[in-house]
């Protein structure tokens, strides 16, 4: 054996022999090596003992109950002003009451009715909210031509307005009345049936509007979420609270459906239907931990 080697098991055996209890018998640790250099075998098996040995431990099986899927919030978005005309030279152009209002007057129709503006304010706010990123609420538009459209969870809604029309443009304007990702998933899509068929059965309707019977959102959220959950026939999820809310203009006017079961206004002042929003979800977000 080299010097070197000597030096390592004489380190290894003096600090096994300080760590022995005092009162049992330890082998000097030179003797031990003296005994050793004539014994090729035990030489082999000290050597064998000093190599490190890798452990495999397998990662421990997280086993989780199998839960069902958490309730949801709706939010209908009814009398949306998104209507697609010809003007000028270009066709699916989405009517906006800033830029063509000469047009509509030309045309004997109320610039007023077309305010896609507000419906760009009202996705942002219902997207933007950790509720809604957390996969708890559902939005579904129904527009004035009664055009029910569903909208993904996971959508992004477009920043600029300019891009909002762009979107809205496709969706409307082509054959298939869907916004796929390059992935093929769905963000936007018209749907055949009418918007009564996401509305529960089973519960309450609360349409939010500024001459409603007034109530704090908090109280209202905690005597809505101590009520059974209710079900939908396109909506897998079971829903704590529906909400409908008119964004045919920024009044926050009753959107007079017949779905509708009970009116409330959320504040004293006027307010815009992207706050009236705001001012729903925040509550459940509370009392679900969601931040």
């Amino acid at each position: 054996f080299s010097s070197f080697c000597w030096d390592v098991m004489a380190a290894k055996m003096e600090k096994k022999r300080k760590s022995t209890s005092e009162h049992e018998p330890v082998e000097g640790v030179y003797a031990q090596l003296k005994r050793m250099k004539g014994n090729p075998t035990e030489q082999e098996g000290v050597f064998d003992s000093m190599k490190k040995k890798k452990k495999t431990e397998k990662p421990p099986t997280i086993v989780t109950p199998a839960q069902g899927p958490e309730p949801q919030v709706l939010v209908i978005l009814e009398h949306a002003g998104l209507l697609l005309a010809e003007v000028g030279h270009r066709r699916d152009t989405l009517l906006c009451s800033q830029e063509h209002a000469q047009w509509c007057k030309w045309q004997g129709k109320d610039p007023s009715k077309y305010r896609p503006d507000i419906i760009h304010q009202t996705l942002l706010a219902l997207f933007d909210t950790p509720l809604a990123k957390a996969g708890r609420l559902r939005v579904i538009m129904n527009t004035m031509r009664n055009r029910c459209i569903e909208i993904n969870p996971n959508t992004r809604i477009p920043r600029t307005m300019k891009r909002f029309a762009g979107l809205v443009s496709q969706l409307l304007g082509s054959g298939r009345g869907t916004i796929q990702t390059p992935d093929g998933e769905t963000l936007f899509k018209v749907v055949p049936h009418a918007v009564h068929a996401y509305v529960p059965e089973d519960g309450k309707v609360w349409a939010v509007t500024l001459r409603g019977d007034y109530r704090n959102a908090r109280d209202l959220v905690k005597e809505v979420s101590q009520r059974p959950l209710m079900s939908s026939k396109l909506i897998q999820a079971p829903l704590q609270a529906v909400f409908v809310v008119n964004t045919a203009d920024d009044a926050l006017e009753d959107p007079q459906v017949d779905y509708v079961t009970d009116t409330v206004s959320l504040s004293q002042y006027p307010m815009t239907p992207s706050i009236a929003c705001s001012k729903i979800l925040e509550p459940f977000e509370g009392l679900w931990d969601i931040f």
